[in-house]
């Protein structure tokens, strides 16, 4: 449902702070056997006391990796347990991930040492990952401007096949060895189409942005997109990121009854793709960014149904110098309909009920509502016992809801429509009571029928 900051869920639709391995020192080596075909299959690669060693083989139909790039690997070995025992589920990001090394005595095979152990983990993700071309050291380049950053066109081929909120897998051939496969790619070989341009280095860059209306005085726009990491560094304050006005008198392109607004996004590197969206949040907002009012890219499925939350690629070229200020991304949802005024909010109650002939709710599960009127939050029902189904009141205003029941807080067996998408409906000046209707023996587990992977729900608004 929700694209994680980090995507992503993701992304959206995802970061933790784990320190980078890049240690070459080596305390025995393995052979991985070769069942499979590839370079991988004959090759000894290097080990590490406690540690797991994790390789792939580069394609011959990948660019060059110049000096200044390298290809970062991230994924579950990243996430923790928390004291509380839950499960931090966040993923490594910039130089918090693992850059991989090219091994000595080949031009293909890359391989990292990373701390795995599949018996403790957690998390929802075991074995899943994803590689990244970014900027190493040698760059000299900001921190905040390295590593891996969440671009899909950094990612190899065989990696973004995989749509949010999938990732590929790894395939453990020994304790202590991880080939990064993906599906119908056993010989672990990935390829990389492109990689980040030699750095040079835009001064004083302005990104701008339009809209069809003004934005109601109750709201105002951030930008969260590669820039600053989605929003998720630990020192990111969404303020730093707000929209200012801005006067395009006389500027060519500019349509006059639209509102624009624009932002100094400092130093950026030239031929090097940024990714962003635009938020609506209220104007004193702070903190994370908020993806509950979001403007992206319009996309529209085989349905017809439109969707705004695909992020807006954006490139910015050498050419365009410092003190730059780019053409706006113009957006035709008007942001009072995606943004209704708070003060208008009422109180519907949100029902869970059980379908007919349907099981109980896994021991341990309550279920929650995540959607856009939660800020993609979630928000538990509680156990109505004497009327024998799951209840919760919020405060919303009318317009379009997206939203799902997922178990806690996991995303395995959510609740959703058919196809795995979001539950969508309409909230008017007169509904009172939604209801969304599903078997409750399928909350965090899923519906066999669907792969395992979702169950499909009925929604009732009135």
């Amino acid at each position: 449902m929700k694209k994680s900051l980090l995507m992503l869920t993701a992304s959206f639709l995802l970061v933790g702070a784990l320190a980078g391995c890049d240690d070459t020192s080596t305390s025995g080596t393995t052979s991985t056997g070769g069942d499979v075909a590839g370079g991988l299959a004959d090759v000894t690669l290097p080990t590490e006391e406690g540690k797991v060693t994790a390789a792939f083989q580069l394609s011959s139909e990948s660019v060059a990796i110049p000096e200044y790039v390298s290809i970062y690997l991230t994924g579950c070995y990243t996430e923790k347990a928390n004291d509380d025992e839950t499960w931090d589920t966040t993923w490594g990001y910039g130089y918090d991930a693992t850059e991989m090394l090219l091994l000595d005595g080949t031009t293909d095979i890359y391989y990292a040492f990373i701390e795995w152990d599949a018996a403790s983990y957690g998390g929802e993700q075991a074995g899943q990952y994803s590689l990244v071309a970014g900027y190493n050291e040698t760059a000299e380049l900001g921190a905040s401007q390295s590593g891996l950053q969440w671009v899909d066109s950094y990612k190899s081929t065989e990696v973004v096949a995989y749509a949010y909120p999938a990732n590929p897998e790894w395939t453990e051939k020994s304790a202590n060895v991880v080939w990064l496969t993906t599906e119908g790619n056993d010989a672990a070989i990935h390829t990389f189409t492109s990689v980040p341009s030699a750095p040079v280095i835009l001064h004083n860059y302005h990104i701008t942005v339009g809209f069809v209306a003004e934005i109601p005085d109750y709201a105002a726009p951030y930008i969260i997109g590669t820039m600053n990491n989605w929003g998720n560094d630990d020192d990111f304050n969404i303020a730093d990121w707000k929209l200012s006005a801005y006067d395009p008198e006389g500027a060519i392109g500019f349509v006059a009854d639209h509102y624009y607004y624009e932002i100094n996004v400092g130093d950026v590197i030239a031929n090097s793709p940024i990714q962003y969206q635009i938020v609506l949040m209220a104007p004193d907002a702070t903190g994370e960014g908020s993806w509950t009012y979001q403007f992206g890219n319009a996309v529209t499925d085989d349905e017809g149904n439109v969707t705004y939350n695909n992020n807006i690629d954006y490139t910015p070229y050498e050419s365009d110098g410092d003190d730059y200020y780019a053409l706006p991304h113009e957006f035709v949802r008007d942001p009072n309909a995606v943004y209704p005024d708070p003060s208008l909010n009422k109180t519907v109650e949100f029902r869970f009920v059980n379908l007919v002939g349907g099981g109980t709710i896994p021991e341990g599960t309550t279920p929650h509502l995540c959607a856009n009127i939660t800020d993609w939050k979630t928000v538990a029902f509680e156990w109505d016992d004497a009327n024998g189904y799951y209840t919760l009141d919020l405060s919303v205003a009318a317009g379009e809801v997206e939203a799902g029941v997922i178990a806690d807080s996991s995303w395995t067996g959510k609740i959703v429509a058919e196809g795995g998408n979001n539950l969508k409906f309409n909230i008017t000046d007169a509904t009172t009571l939604v209801t969304i209707e599903a078997n409750y023996a399928f909350v965090g587990v899923g519906d066999p029928a669907y792969d395992g992977a979702y169950a499909v729900a009925t929604v009732t608004v009135s």
